[in-house]
């Protein structure tokens, strides 16, 4: 998992900063925040999976009974 360099950049530099603390600190919430999308993603494709192997055992179902 590597952060978005364009993103991460344009997100710390839109505001002056005043300290290693707020960098850290902006840097944490980024982080957060990509780790949170990427979770949910996740999920996501989990959900997907999970419906497509549901639609392949029902579809399997219907041409064994025929």
């Amino acid at each position: 998992m590597a952060l978005k360099p364009e993103l991460f950049s344009n997100g710390l530099c839109k505001k002056l900063l005043v300290s290693m603390d707020e960098l850290r600190v902006r840097t944490s919430e980024y982080i957060q925040i990509e780790l949170r999308a990427r979770a949910s993603e996740y999920i996501q494709m989990k959900e997907i999976t999970k419906f497509r192997n549901h639609v392949k055992v029902l579809h399997l179902g219907t041409y064994s009974m025929s």
